[in-house]
């Protein structure tokens, strides 16, 4: 009912991974195929981390700002 300070831990190096791009993904897809990982992750971010209707736009606007670059740093390392 209470996260531990072992959850905090996980969350804290485990949710980056999942939620940043970097530029080689093998790790997240690898942590993208544990879906109980997943939605641990997930829950612990809708409950303690909500983001306002404000912060959710903002965020997908910068997502989508955001992701040519991703693509083309994704392009040159190939």
């Amino acid at each position: 009912t209470k996260p531990s300070s072992l959850d905090a831990f996980l969350f804290g190096h485990l949710a980056p991974l999942l939620k940043l791009p970097l530029a080689n993904d093998t790790l997240k897809h690898h942590l993208e195929s544990q879906p109980n990982l997943c939605l641990y992750l997930e829950n612990i971010s809708s409950i303690y981390l909500p983001l306002s209707e404000e912060q959710l736009r903002e965020s997908i606007r910068n997502r989508t700002e955001f992701m040519p670059n991703v693509d083309n740093a994704r392009k040159a390392l190939e």
